[in-house]
């Protein structure tokens, strides 16, 4: 595991260096969307589907970053400007922990 761990931060590390060689520019937030955007959809596809025991983790990602290009996409259309987007990717992270957190309130509270 180690070993591939190496070898993926290598290739990755690699192609950086050859997309920052290509356009001759760096900015150090160039991977900040790929992050936020991994980031996004798994924490909003494990919590929105966590009862659905038969499907895979990896496709509860998958519908989970789905959700949020399709939750972007709908506050661009809107008339946000890119700048409110951290407030829009904020507050779907804050409504999706959270409802998460009143399920099992709820829940505990039924019991």
């Amino acid at each position: 595991k180690i070993v591939g761990l190496m070898i993926a931060n290598a290739l990755v590390a690699l192609s950086g260096g050859i997309l920052c060689q290509q356009q001759r520019l760096f900015e150090i937030s160039m991977g900040t969307g790929a992050m936020v955007l991994s980031l996004a959809s798994v924490i909003i596809g494990v919590n929105l589907f966590k009862r659905l025991e038969r499907v895979r983790s990896t496709s509860k990602v998958i519908v989970g970053a789905i959700l949020y290009k399709a939750c972007y996409s709908l506050a661009i259309s809107i008339g946000l400007r890119p700048g409110d987007m951290k407030l829009v990717t904020a507050m779907l992270f804050l409504a999706i922990l959270s409802s998460g957190l009143l399920r099992r309130k709820g829940a505990l509270l039924d019991a």
